[in-house]
């Protein structure tokens, strides 16, 4: 019996493994999303429990963080020992387990490379926390290589692992799109550093240089640009007659918004992974991107050429030659593949194995 569940026979000599999932209460994203992997990862191998603070919706402002960090600190590490657990997953670049052995998954580090895109508070919460976190965790895990390569310069006592996260391949073939209308998915937080309003002026600026109806597909989660976006969307499509939003959407809902797009697009200057680029890719969708960060680690994308506005033009504008989207999708569908599922558990099972016999 653990936590008032009684555990089946299966179960009973499994190691518990406790997975912070305060990225959850946030609403949809990339990073929320992972936790679901590392948990499907693990289910066959472990006992795995997800604990989310409670009563965390109902706050905001300073409060909310104040509460943020005593759970990544305390609060989850309390949770975690009450539960047997073995192993502590901190999947959010915050975390102290005590003297639980503990996985932290540092996803990028992009206020420490990029400080003049967050406030101040959060600057200098992130410079002590991470590096906090960093250097007591047993084992910090990356997406990408990139990622682990940026936090052994941060931090060279960390100990880190890079385990690309995985994806499904959706398609044998790409789906040819609707070249009427062709959709272009956006699938971002509205974070300073993915440049949403940057990726849309390219749209309307290639709706009118190139005389093509495209659409998009835009699937947003607020961020600390968010109010501005929402205020290019209004003031240049104040009909909703090209740009369509989505929030909270369902796993099934993203995954029929890559299916048959034109392309998937991003003006991120920075990326740990790219996961919703890494997503569209396993329907056999075009990325246009800037080879930023991870990106082109996975799906790379071509080469940039002049300015980023101009870049990105110019990869939508080739793409509307039928035989270049087809050698760009199938480029994009064999990326894909190369990340696989059955690798990822691979690799998180060894990890939580050996943690496992430490504890």
């Amino acid at each position: 019996m653990i936590g008032g569940v009684r555990l089946s026979d299966d179960q009973a000599d499994l190691a518990v493994i406790a997975v912070n999932d305060l990225i959850g209460t946030l609403g949809p994203s990339g990073s929320a999303r992972s936790v679901d992997l590392i948990c499907d990862a693990l289910e066959q191998v472990a006992v795995v429990r997800r604990f989310q603070p409670e009563r965390f919706a109902q706050t905001g402002g300073l409060k909310k963080a104040v509460r943020m960090v005593y759970w990544d600190l305390w609060g989850m590490a309390n949770r975690a020992r009450r539960e047997s657990s073995r192993v502590i997953i901190h999947p959010t670049n915050i975390g102290h387990s005590g003297r639980i052995p503990d996985v932290l998954v540092i996803h990028d580090l992009m206020v420490i490379e990029h400080p003049e895109l967050f406030s101040r508070g959060y600057r200098l919460m992130a410079s002590i926390l991470f590096r906090f976190s960093a250097k007591r965790a047993a084992v910090v895990v990356t997406p990408s290589g990139y990622s682990a390569q940026k936090v052994r310069q941060w931090e060279p006592k960390a100990n880190v692992v890079a385990i690309p996260w995985p994806v499904q391949i959706k398609a044998n073939e790409p789906t040819t799109p609707d070249w009427v209308a062709p959709r272009i998915v956006v699938v971002s937080s509205t974070d300073k550093h993915k440049r949403v309003g940057l990726a849309l002026a390219v749209v309307m600026q290639a709706r009118e240089a190139l005389s093509w109806d495209f659409r998009v597909d835009a699937v947003l989660r607020p961020g600390n640009e968010h109010e501005s976006v929402m205020s290019w969307i209004s003031q240049n499509d104040p009909c909703g007659e090209w740009i369509t939003v989505h929030r909270d959407v369902s796993a099934e809902f993203l995954d029929a918004t890559y299916q048959g797009a034109f392309c998937s697009l991003t003006a991120s200057i920075d990326e740990g992974y790219g996961l919703p680029v890494v997503e569209a890719a396993a329907f056999g969708v075009p990325p246009v991107h800037l080879n930023s960060g991870a990106l082109k680690e996975f799906v790379p994308a071509k080469e940039r050429t002049g300015s980023d506005e101009a870049s990105l033009l110019q990869q939508l504008e080739q793409l509307t030659d039928s035989t270049a989207w087809s050698a760009e999708a199938s480029r994009a569908l064999a990326s894909a593949r190369r990340l696989s599922p059955d690798r990822f558990s691979v690799a998180w099972r060894e990890l939580i194995a050996r943690l496992s016999e430490q504890s």
